[in-house]
Parts: C-alpha cells; sequence; structure tokens
C-alpha cells in the first residue's frame, strides 16, 4: 500500500532487491519494491500511477534502467524523487543516470550536508572520510578499536578465512 503524505502516494523503490526487502521495510517502508518490478510488472505499474516514487540508492540506475523508468513516470503520471550518493554507488550497467541528471540535467537538486544516521564517533569517521580526511579517518577507527593489525600472515589467512565462512 501507499505512504500517504499531504493527500500524495508515495511509493518507495530500490534498484537493490536487499534495500527493497530488509532495509527499507526495516525503516518503515512496507511498501518498498525493485526498480526492477516497477519496470517489468503491470500490475505493480497500475497500482503506483499518479503517485510520487521515491527512489532509494538512485546511483545504482544505469542510464537505459534510467531512461526506461523516467518514461515510464510520465506515461503513468507519476513524479519521481531520486535520493543517493554519486560517490557511494555507481550502476553495473553503462552510464551514471544520477550524476548525469545532476551535473548536466535540468532536476533540482537538494544536498543532505550532515550526518544523521551514525552517531559518536562512528560520525566522526564518516564525517573524515566524506571529507577525504584518510588519515583522520583511520586515527577515528583506532579509537573505535575497529582495526586490527595481523603481521603473520598464515594467521592472518586463518582469520580471513574465519570471518568469510562465518558472514
Amino acid at each position: 500500500e501507499a505512504i500517504v503524505a499531504g493527500g500524495m502516494k508515495f511509493f518507495m523503490f530500490s534498484p537493490s532487491a536487499e534495500a527493497a526487502r530488509d532495509t527499507l521495510p526495516k525503516a518503515g517502508f512496507d511498501n518498498a519494491d525493485t526498480v526492477a518490478r516497477l519496470l517489468d510488472k503491470q500490475w505493480v505499474q497500475k497500482k503506483v500511477r499518479g503517485g510520487v516514487w521515491w527512489i532509494d540508492e538512485a546511483g545504482l540506475l544505469s542510464v537505459p534502467q534510467m531512461d526506461k523508468l523516467l518514461r515510464l513516470a510520465e506515461q503513468l503520471d507519476a513524479r519521481v524523487v531520486l535520493v543517493g550518493d554519486v560517490g557511494q554507488h555507481c550502476s553495473v550497467e553503462r552510464g551514471k543516470a544520477f550524476d548525469l541528471l545532476q551535473r548536466r540535467g535540468e532536476m533540482t537538486v537538494t544536498y543532505v550536508d550532515e550526518v544523521v544516521r551514525q552517531k559518536g564517533e562512528y560520525k566522526r569517521y564518516v564525517e573524515y572520510m566524506a571529507a577525504r580526511k584518510v588519515e583522520e579517518a583511520f586515527k577515528s577507527l583506532r579509537k573505535m578499536n575497529a582495526l586490527r593489525e595481523i603481521k603473520d600472515k598464515e594467521a592472518r589467512a586463518a582469520l580471513l578465512a574465519k570471518r568469510y565462512l562465518e558472514t
């Protein structure tokens, strides 16, 4: 079902199945689905006609996918809100559609310039990384005891293999 706010129906989509099935529902967006299903399934298209499509992690969309999405939105009289970070993700297929729309397209761009999800030292680490202050970021990781140096190659390989299998 749609999320209704201000008389408008909002529908959440993500190029990533993991975000659509796990991350977004955990954040309260139970109606989340994948962009692929939106582009492929007529029953989904019928349901979201005339709504606002909120596309999370839009940087993952390729130029062909973005083209299909925007053409479909026009056909279905829908509005599209693209959310993401061009420095974080890029598409597997050709083209950086989200980046191109921001730099060359005529879309309105709004920036979030404050880290709100992370807290404490981890927040400082994220801020350092966003500012490309790598040395400070590593100091922050050390403060959190998030780095572990293992000089012995065999011990390092064994730990990596163990962690890989656990994952």
